[in-house]
């Protein structure tokens, strides 16, 4: 107990260890700009940033880079990727190439058109979760509102897609 008066205490003298410093170092990654697929023309800013990254990594980890990729798109530009074959899920040069592709600026109206014409449900996909044909669509026609054309008939963008889904019930 210490003793209020003299300001001593009755306790033995605890030895103090030195204090030792420790520096902890933890990797920092690249800050990128998230890439919504809605502008075009920030696929390509997009794929200098998401390179910029991949080279900041000191070891080639694969997997590391395509997570740094996932992680810094949009769930729209995910669910595109999910809906491709598994070499291009896995493969980090063809993950970006497919995003490139589909959301920059180099397809036109016709190769979009062609592209929503020839989409086929997967299996063993829901419908209730098969958000390709309406995001091709989506990119169709705002290719086509940058471009001033006239828009497709619903009727010519509709029939094919429903012939596509793989659903028992339709």
């Amino acid at each position: 107990m210490p003793n209020l008066r003299s300001g001593t205490s009755t306790r033995p003298a605890q030895s103090l260890a030195p204090a030792v410093a420790q520096v902890v170092v933890m990797e920092r990654e690249r800050c990128i700009i998230r890439f919504y697929g809605d502008e075009p023309a920030a696929a390509s800013e997009f794929e200098e940033e998401i390179r910029l990254a991949w080279a900041t990594i000191p070891a080639p980890n694969h997997q590391h880079r395509l997570d740094i990729l996932l992680s810094n798109v949009d769930p729209i530009v995910k669910a595109e990727l999910r809906f491709q074959p598994q070499d291009v899920q896995k493969g980090i040069e063809k993950a970006l190439g497919v995003i490139l592709e589909v959301f920059g600026k180099r397809r036109t109206p016709a190769q979009l058109l062609q592209n929503l014409l020839t989409l086929r449900q997967l299996l063993p996909v829901f419908t209730s979760i098969f958000p390709s044909p309406p995001g091709a669509y989506l990119s169709l026609a705002k290719r086509q509102g940058a471009l001033r054309e006239p828009p497709y008939p619903d009727r010519f963008l509709r029939d094919p897609f429903i012939a596509g889904l793989w659903d028992q019930s339709l």
